[in-house]
């Protein structure tokens, strides 16, 4: 399985949900990073803008992702 980097693939999108379902947020907060910044760069602003939401609510007391500064702060 080949993951294209445009424009926001569905295969993309389905790795990113299995491995949140299967990894602690924790260990896997690298992912999270990784898909708000490819929701920023290459999906649609309200697919950025949902990925913000369940970032913060995974990581409360976090930071935002790296790839938010495009996106409204919404906490």
């Amino acid at each position: 399985m080949e993951l294209h980097p445009y424009p926001a693939s569905p295969d993309a999108r389905a790795l990113f949900e299995r491995t949140v379902a299967l990894v602690e947020p924790a260990k896997a907060k690298p992912v999270w990073d990784r898909m708000a910044q490819y929701e920023n760069q290459y999906g649609d602003y309200l697919a950025a803008q949902k990925i913000f939401v369940r970032y913060s609510e995974a990581f409360p007391d976090g930071e935002p992702p790296r790839a938010s500064s495009a996106l409204p702060n919404l906490r």
